[in-house]
């Protein structure tokens, strides 16, 4: 693949970023990425592999115009390249487990509704309550509101996932660009520093630069000598949601458990309100074992016979994961057994009275739900496995029934599967319900990936007047932009 990928040097920076635009705009539809439409196309990760190294290899000199032969040349050359860890694992009987963890890693961060991400962002930048204020957190770092990034990012997006070209189309976007240049300008970054960049974060071994974190998902504009690019117009929503709150938390651990104990919680708290026929929702509560005090998980609902109990955390997967680093995988399956140790010790906690609801619920209906803000998509099995070897080494042996329980009753989702249910009006707990009766589901990562409990419920009402915003917001840019 590397004697291929050079021959990205020919070719002029122009030329490149062009043809990346094209490809990626085949992708985009107006709601999300059109994956499955695209089957046979180029992927994602594909294209955004191409870029990468497109910046990397590039000389000022070139003249060569790349041609869509030459760039399905390249592309294939992508597609075909087999890292050197994958015979590895499969001497080890480790293939199936890595080749999950590395497609949820590289791929799923683009897929979903880009209206449902900006909720949640808006949700959390705008967030205000007695201990944090994000709006001022957000201003202070970035120096705008966070609407002037979501408005520009959204807009763009969206006219740029209409396939057809027109003049009234061009002035709008000359008028985003200026409406938001302050929140454009904090996107771009020149090729020199994109290079420097990629050094930094993953080092001088190219083989790491195919899975690792592409600077593009922070800075997707890239600025050349006389113009700016937006080869990969979807990776804006990356840029202006998930990727904004690494930029405002990073080096701040301070605020990042801030808003991951008033915020992530309230929001998940919050969405729940708007369930129907749920009995009792309460918010994280203190409790005591003899003299020692306890927090109860995050966010408890009592929903017909069962419970459910979510503890919430605002933990994302370390960069080192993409490159197949042991300790860093070893370690995240660490963090997730040890959550899953907490949990379970609350859900015996909560059946032995030692702290009450307004119901009693047979322990055998209680989940545990450790919901992730960004999933780290290692094998559940081995979460389970490690748990279970945490609490034999504190405790009596864990029996066989035990182990079951926790398998069947305790789960670690990312937020993006627990809102799949709630934004439809749907509480999570028929998938949990769903997930204990079959057995041969216990290790999966993905719960609401089933289509026949699925239904086409109105969106709660929360999400429905955000997305009424954003269409009214686009409709007076587009106004604005006539008018000059």
């Amino acid at each position: 693949m590397i004697e291929v990928i050079k021959k990205l040097k020919n070719y002029t920076f122009d030329s490149k970023m062009i043809i990346c635009e094209i490809y990626a705009q085949r992708l985009m539809n107006p709601n999300e990425l059109d994956i499955i439409g695209n089957i046979n196309g180029v992927m994602p990760n594909e294209l955004e592999i191409f870029m990468l190294y497109s910046v990397i290899y590039d000389d000022d000199e070139s003249t060569l115009e790349i041609n869509h032969r030459d760039f399905s040349e390249i592309i294939t050359a992508i597609r075909n390249f087999r890292h050197p860890k994958w015979d590895e694992f499969e001497m080890d009987n480790k293939y199936s487990e890595n080749f999950m963890m590395i497609s949820g890693l590289t791929q799923f961060s683009v897929q979903g509704n880009v209206s449902q991400r900006f909720f949640r962002y808006d949700y959390f930048f705008t967030f205000i309550n007695d201990d944090i204020d994000m709006k001022q957190e957000f201003n202070k770092k970035f120096g705008c509101d966070y609407d002037h990034f979501r408005r520009f990012a959204f807009s763009i997006y969206l006219l740029l996932s209409d396939k057809n070209q027109s003049t009234s189309k061009q002035k709008v976007m000359t008028y985003l660009w200026k409406e938001y240049r302050n929140a454009a300008k904090l996107l771009k970054i020149d090729k020199k520093s994109y290079k420097k960049a990629v050094v930094d974060l993953l080092g001088d071994d190219i083989l790491n630069y195919y899975y690792g974190l592409k600077i593009q998902y922070l800075f997707p504009i890239i600025e050349g000598i006389n113009f700016q690019y937006l080869p990969i117009p979807y990776l804006l929503i990356n840029a202006t949601t998930d990727s904004l709150l690494h930029r405002l938390t990073e080096g701040n651990e301070e605020l990042r458990r801030s808003i991951g104990k008033n915020v992530l919680e309230q929001y998940l708290y919050d969405l729940y309100t708007e369930i129907e026929n749920i009995d009792h929702i309460y918010p994280e509560q203190k409790y005591y074992i003899g003299k020692k005090e306890l927090l109860s998980p995050d966010v408890i609902v009592i929903e017909d016979d069962y419970c459910m109990m979510f503890d919430t955390k605002l933990s994302v997967p370390s960069i080192r994961m993409r490159t197949f680093d042991k300790s860093a995988i070893d370690k995240a399956i660490k963090i997730a057994a040890e959550n899953v140790k907490k949990i379970f010790f609350h859900i015996n906690n909560y059946d032995q009275g030692h702290f009450e609801l307004d119901r009693k619920i047979n322990r055998n209906n209680v989940f545990g739900v450790i919901v992730q803000l960004e999933d780290f998509y290692v094998s559940r099995k081995e979460i389970y496995e490690t748990a279970r070897q945490m609490i034999n080494s504190d405790a009596a042996k864990m029996t066989e029934d035990e182990y079951s329980f926790m398998c069947s009753n305790i789960k670690i989702v990312g937020l993006r599967d627990v809102e799949q249910a709630l934004f439809k009006g749907q509480s999570y707990l028929k998938y949990l319900i769903h997930n204990k009766s079959n057995k041969e589901k216990w290790f999966d990562i993905f719960l609401t990936n089933v289509p026949e409990i699925v239904n086409d419920s109105t969106v709660i009402r929360s999400l429905e007047k955000f997305v009424n915003k954003e269409k009214n917001e686009f409709l007076l840019d587009v106004k604005a932009a006539k008018r000059m």
